[in-house]
């Protein structure tokens, strides 16, 4: 049938394209330079990094850096674009034919992500085995990660038309009062203010709005059978304590709970270091008050009604966002002075520390100054020689909260008995003043600080004993080689951090290199998987903080009996609740 005729009786639509013409036209809108380095991330993102992960990860990582390595690419030949054009297209066709050089970039792309992916096994092997698990090769993880690589491409290239088509809009509406490059500088300029603007009301907040409802939902709802009330009289929620069990929330009651009776501890304390206290632990949650203030000067109430400061030791921790406080660092500074401690917390927050550190890290802080000072002020009172030493511990999210009070480490140094931190972020000061300040030749894993007894940098249990140290430290911080929350840094996007520079640590990987943006991808993924694993890896420590504690007190216990204390507690099922 003729044109004609389809157009005067067939209601069939005419089809004016073929696919050949149509694969060509795809063709023709790659950009050579842009698939190259689009592959350069795809094969960067694949390499390995701190701590092993799904396919899943994998695949959106990757689709997120081809799409910003072709982004790039594309952008750097444009002007080689521009000059072909100047030049003439019939030059530059005689020379290489355009759809062949395409198909050929292509083919090569395709072949060059397939030895990527064979080399990336390879590498990322001996991250698995460092880590007690077998690699195995399944055909079906490629094929995940290529897939989810394809669409989360798919949405971000779906996203940027959205953005162009929104400057395009506000482009044309500025050009009716407007000379045509002044509109188009208008409109990249409002793009991302709206779009910001519009992500703050309507997405942002709304999120943070539902989860912190449904987590206070959680801390507020009391099983009686899983969470029963305590009967000592030493710990908050009992029959001596001023607050009610429902009030500690979800967290506050199962670290009431946990309280380690006398006779617990006299099994593993020596004799000649008994005998033995049930120790004091105050919690002040959330709902007792919104202000910092207010739940200071409840927590150090409830430390006078229960008995704390008659107490020998005053720990202070600061617990992660969800009020989580870690047995493993409670339990061994109770068990090393026999029970005869008083430790307190108060809960900041019912987010998770990543959706905490987003929206109430300034909290955070807030909460642990005040309740520090406050301990502080009511020790003061007290005379010298019945004064309870005073302690600080933090971890994560605690850990980063303890610079609110502690504004250097000389003044943390200075202003504790002890001290020990736990996987803190690198957006701590005192972690970077010591970063920045460290001796000449310590590495950034573990820096050397002043005369390298008093402040302590500890990766391994190796490092807390110092041959022929005459006195104990007083700051510990334990911070892991392959914890993705410590070494997570949004620097690492344009700069490559000294620890990649300098003589990598027996836990990172020997082929982990650094690559601009791709890298800083790469850790955001450990810092997700980083309580994946066992403990002593990523940002689980294990017992490490028993070893801490061991140097700092430095109780004079027998190396058995320690190691019969840190065997204890290894057995401690820690909750991956951070």
């Amino acid at each position: 049938m003729s044109p004609a005729g389809a157009a005067e009786g067939d209601p069939r639509p005419i089809r004016t394209e073929s696919r050949a013409a149509v694969r060509a036209g795809v063709l023709r809108t790659l950009d050579l330079t842009g698939l190259a380095v689009a592959l350069l991330a795809a094969w960067a993102s694949l390499s390995p990094t701190l701590l092993p992960r799904t396919w899943y990860f994998q695949g959106v990582v990757t689709g997120l850096a081809v799409v910003l390595g072709y982004g790039v690419g594309a952008l750097a030949g444009w002007p080689v674009r521009v000059l072909a054009r100047r030049v003439g297209p019939g030059r530059t066709e005689r020379l290489v034919p355009a759809r062949w050089a395409r198909r050929v970039g292509v083919a090569l792309v395709l072949a060059g992500a397939g030895w990527v992916g064979v080399v990336a096994t390879r590498e990322h092997a001996w991250t698995w085995r460092r880590l007690g698990y077998e690699p195995t090769v399944r055909p079906w993880a490629f094929l995940g990660i290529l897939v989810l690589a394809a669409l989360t491409a798919g949405v971000m290239l779906l996203l940027a038309r959205l953005v162009l088509a929104l400057w395009r809009l506000l482009h044309r509406a500025g050009r009716v009062v407007l000379p045509s490059w002044l509109a188009g500088v208008v409109a990249a300029v409002l793009v991302p203010w709206l779009l910001a603007l519009g992500f703050n009301t309507q997405v942002y907040e709304r999120v943070l709005d539902a989860a912190n409802e449904t987590f206070s939902l959680t801390d507020r709802f009391v099983d009686r059978v899983d969470q029963p009330p305590p009967r000592g009289r030493t710990v908050s929620g009992g029959p001596a304590s001023a607050h009610t069990w429902a009030s500690l929330g979800y967290e506050g009651r199962e670290w009431v709970a946990r309280t380690p009776t006398p006779t617990e501890l006299a099994r593993r304390v020596p004799a000649e270091h008994g005998p033995t206290l049930p120790p004091v632990r105050a919690y002040v949650g959330r709902e007792s008050s919104d202000e910092p203030e207010e739940r200071a000067r409840l927590a150090v109430a409830e430390l006078e009604r229960l008995g704390g400061f008659a107490r020998r030791a005053i720990l202070v921790i600061v617990p992660t966002g969800t009020g989580w406080v870690d047995e493993q660092v409670v339990r061994p500074f109770e068990f090393l002075h026999a029970g005869d401690t008083a430790t307190v917390a108060t809960q900041y927050s019912h987010l998770p520390s990543p959706l905490a550190f987003l929206a109430e890290r300034a909290t955070a802080k807030e909460s642990a100054a005040a309740l520090i000072e406050a301990v502080r002020d009511r020790l003061s009172q007290i005379p010298a020689h019945r004064r309870p030493r005073l302690y600080v511990a933090g971890e994560s999210l605690g850990a980063y909260a303890l610079e609110g009070a502690f504004p250097n480490l000389t003044a943390l140094a200075g202003g504790v008995d002890g001290a020990v931190v736990v996987g803190a972020p690198s957006m701590s000061t005192l972690r970077r003043e010591a970063e920045r300040d460290r001796r000449s030749g310590s590495p950034q894993v573990r820096p050397v600080v002043g005369d390298g007894r008093t402040v302590v940098f500890a990766n391994r249990r190796g490092d807390l004993v110092a041959p022929g140290a005459t006195r104990s430290p007083t700051v510990v911080f334990l911070q892991q080689p392959d914890d993705g929350v410590v070494w997570w840094d949004p620097r690492t996007a344009v700069e490559r951090p000294d620890w990649l520079r300098e003589p990598r640590a027996p836990e990172v990987n020997p082929a982990m290199e650094w690559r601009p943006v791709v890298t800083f991808l790469n850790l955001t993924v450990d810092m997700v998987v980083s309580n994946d694993f066992a403990e002593g890896a990523g940002h689980r420590y294990g017992t490490l903080p028993t070893d801490a504690w061991n140097a700092i007190l430095a109780p004079g216990w027998e190396p058995d009996d320690l190691r019969l204390l840190r065997d204890d507690l290894a057995r401690i099922q820690r909750e991956l609740t951070w």
